[in-house]
């Protein structure tokens, strides 16, 4: 009789503590999904939806439910790919060619990530006029955003299967495109010219992928040059370990990676129906070069919904006179802390692709010659009479690595690049592009505590009314350690 009580005391116990912890887990995800300030706007049978993807899969993995409820409403869909994923080399190629017993094809990966595309699309209802390929080259747009932006400095990559200076693709939206930023833009323009949307999705511009942040970075730069006043939203792919558990889960919500919501974003949710769950899946699987190699962590897309940002344009704030006395100032935006080694530990992790695979996220030879770095915290702007001053908070801010403000000034007619490089405690201008500024005038330096500022004289600026800025940290061997987001601030 004893043992039998200790016995049912003992399984009562055990099944009070798994429901504790289970009661626990469900309310802190119910508290955490109460951040996600709202439902997705009704789409109506008058909208205009354009969807830019960095890669084929980007589109399906946070818009297919968008997508489809838009075709539902009888809405006008396009989707722009801005490249076709060819960042993977020839050793990938053939190790997929062999595995799924291809032996007649002729082509690159890029070919086949284009069918895969259209594939994908009619699985949710969409054809071949929905697509548009620029076929610009993977893992090279954020290199045509900072420094390969006129048509006299072409990129040409030396790794991957394009490694070409131009489309060298059939379908590509303008055959034989050369590669730089001015012919990005000259493209996108006329996207816009012809199609006229009134909603705009793009990559979150805190995804890891600098391809999904520089697809951010041009599409901010057209419409602001655009003057668009339409809605626009963002959507996230890459980001340290997420979406987590990385597992097919259909039944579970996407719920956006706790530490994101250290930005000044509006999140919204959009409900999948029961069989849009289902189509994404099948659409997901259409990507067979990606599902080969890393199935498990796409199918975790497939939830139960999907969602998407929203952010302010920043009013720079004005004093009279501005000193880092001050504090940071009111008008900047939040970095999150501590992505270079949060995403290096995840690829050592996670990335399960045969080693011949181009990693998408850093290189990884270079992986522990960077562990240690100073993470910036935030970054703003504030004006006095006198200057404008761009400001970081770094904790551990080291005057030994580079750190490069990029700033696109837009007087309303047209842009300027203004681009500082920091570093020793002295400031010089960068030269990128034949509209790049470059200045007899002095720029300061000051740094108290974990601040460091930036003084501009405004007559450096005159007429500016928007200004999108970035920072760059870059360690002594010049290796990129951190890009913060790209944001709009007003003056």
């Amino acid at each position: 009789m004893n043992k039998l009580f200790v016995s049912c005391f003992l399984i009562i116990i055990i099944i009070g503590t798994i429901a504790f912890f289970t009661i626990g887990t469900v309310n802190n995800d119910e508290k955490f999904s109460e951040k996600l300030n709202g439902t997705f706007p009704e789409i109506k049978s008058s909208d205009r939806i354009l969807i830019f993807a960095p890669h084929p899969d980007d589109d399906i993995l946070a818009n297919s439910g968008l997508i489809m409820e838009a075709l539902r409403k009888n809405a006008d869909i396009k989707v722009v790919f801005m490249t076709v994923g060819d960042g993977l080399d020839k050793d990938y190629l053939n190790w997929y060619l062999t595995t799924n017993n291809i032996t007649d094809f002729k082509g690159n990966i890029g070919d086949i990530r284009h069918t895969e595309a259209l594939t994908a699309l009619s699985k949710l209802g969409l054809n071949e006029s929905n697509a548009i390929f620029l076929g610009y080259p993977d893992q090279g747009i954020k290199s045509l955003f900072l420094n390969n932006w006129d048509y006299n400095n072409l990129l040409k990559k030396t790794s991957g299967s394009n490694q070409n200076d131009h489309s060298p693709y059939n379908f590509s939206f303008e055959k034989n495109a050369p590669y730089c930023g001015a012919n990005v833009v000259k493209n996108l323009n006329q996207i816009f010219d012809d199609f006229n949307p009134n909603i705009l999705f793009m990559p979150d511009d805190g995804d890891d992928h600098p391809d999904h942040w520089a697809t951010n970075a041009f599409t901010r730069y057209v419409i602001t040059e655009r003057g668009y006043n339409g809605s626009h939203y963002h959507y996230l792919v890459h980001k340290g370990g997420w979406p987590n558990p990385e597992i097919y889960s259909p039944r579970d919500q996407l719920l956006p990676p706790k530490e994101i919501f250290v930005l000044d974003a509006t999140w919204l949710r959009l409900i999948l129906y029961d069989t849009d769950i289902k189509t994404k899946l099948e659409a997901i699987e259409s990507h067979k070069t990606q599902t080969l190699a890393t199935k498990n962590y796409l199918l975790s897309f497939v939830r139960i919904d999907e969602f998407f940002a929203t952010y302010p344009v920043i009013k720079v704030q004005e004093k009279e006179i501005y000193s880092l006395d001050d504090g940071m100032p009111d008008s900047k935006f939040n970095d999150l802390k501590g992505e270079f080694i949060k995403n290096t530990e995840f690829n050592q992790k996670y990335d399960k692709r045969p080693t011949i695979e181009f990693n998408y996220m850093h290189d990884k030879k270079n992986i522990n010659k960077t562990r240690i770095y100073d993470d910036i915290d935030s970054v703003g702007l504030v004006k006095d009479e006198q200057n404008l001053y761009a400001v970081i908070n770094s904790p551990n801010f080291n005057e030994n690595f580079n750190y490069i403000f990029y700033m696109y000034l837009y007087d309303g007619n047209s842009y300027r690049k203004l681009d500082i490089n920091v570093t020793n405690n002295t400031a010089n201008y960068l030269y990128r592009s034949s509209d790049s500024i470059v200045s007899s005038q002095k720029l300061e330096v000051k740094n108290k505590d974990q601040l460091t500022s930036v003084k501009i004289p405004l007559s450096i600026i005159n007429n500016t009314q928007t200004i999108l800025m970035t920072v760059d940290e870059r360690n002594a061997r010049n290796q990129n350690l951190e890009n913060t987001p790209l944001r709009v601030f007003q003056l």
